[in-house]
């Protein structure tokens, strides 16, 4: 969901819901006349996990419906741009994910066991390069 505010948003804010910690990452985040554009993509309640993260901000983006007909389409030898465009999204999903992971432990927002800072650098640093 874009977003417009005066002021940059946080990464990573959460709220309670029923009880458990809702997560919500702001990124895409672009600077415009007056202030910030974003897009946003809240987590089920209580998941907080980078497998998550990713698909959510995927599915911000692409239905099932519609990265089915994009797959579907290019194993019939069709719309290979759509699905090069899916696959550089899918990376850019990661992307945000290993984000919101550094910058919510970074921020003490939450403290994710066995969580390596620099595997999660690493990971973000293969990822930029691949695109």
């Amino acid at each position: 969901m874009i977003h417009e505010e005066t002021s940059m948003p946080p990464m990573v804010e959460w709220n309670w819901y029923v009880g458990e910690k809702q997560w919500t990452i702001n990124h895409s985040i672009k600077e415009i006349e007056g202030g910030y554009e974003y897009d946003s993509t809240t987590l089920e309640p209580g998941v907080w996990d980078y497998s998550p993260i990713v698909s959510a901000v995927i599915r911000e983006w692409y239905s099932d419906d519609r990265m089915q007909a994009i797959v579907n389409n290019y194993l019939l030898g069709e719309g290979a741009e759509d699905f090069a465009k899916m696959q550089k999204d899918r990376i850019r999903a990661k992307i945000i994910a290993c984000e919101a992971l550094l910058y919510a432990h970074d921020e003490g927002l939450v403290e994710p066991e066995g969580f390596i800072r620099e595997a999660w650098e690493e990971k973000l640093e293969l990822l930029r390069d691949s695109l």
